[in-house]
């Protein structure tokens, strides 16, 4: 058996190691309490993570949905560019068809002058026929 001598001999080796088995459970208490932290800060993370995976499913979305707005839009525009080309051949064809038309009227005005000059040297000369008339009916002149 032990004597007392050999026990507090024990107990004076032992009572470090009690010490430091005390601050090692303060250590690893302190360290459970960092652990539970950081479990909570790893859960917090993976919502967020969850939350930008939805942000980002419908980021692609929306990215779809443009590109096909962007297609339609490409489409409307090449649209528009044919209907912008028929516009310019029409424009083309309508000017040509104005300058006929004005080709025309001054041919008529040419024509029309021809005619009035015309009738005006008939008249002349009717004018003259009536005048030789009366006076050779001594008709008195009209007033």
């Amino acid at each position: 058996m032990l004597s007392q001598n050999d026990l507090k001999q024990i107990q004076k080796i032992f009572n470090p190691v009690q010490v430091d088995v005390s601050d090692l459970k303060k250590d690893v208490s302190g360290l459970k309490v960092d652990v539970s932290d950081l479990k909570k800060d790893v859960s917090d993370l993976k919502t967020d993570v969850s939350g930008l995976k939805v942000d980002v499913s419908d980021l692609k979305k929306d990215v779809s949905g443009l590109k096909v707005d962007v297609s339609d839009l490409k489409k409307d525009v090449s649209g528009l560019k044919v209907d912008v080309s028929d516009l310019k051949k029409g424009l083309t064809q309508t000017q040509k068809d104005v300058k006929d038309i004005k080709k025309d009227v001054a041919q008529t005005r040419k024509d029309v002058k021809v005619i009035i000059s015309y009738f005006d040297r008939e008249y002349v000369e009717l004018r003259k026929r009536i005048e030789r008339i009366e006076e050779f009916l001594r008709l008195p002149p009209e007033n």
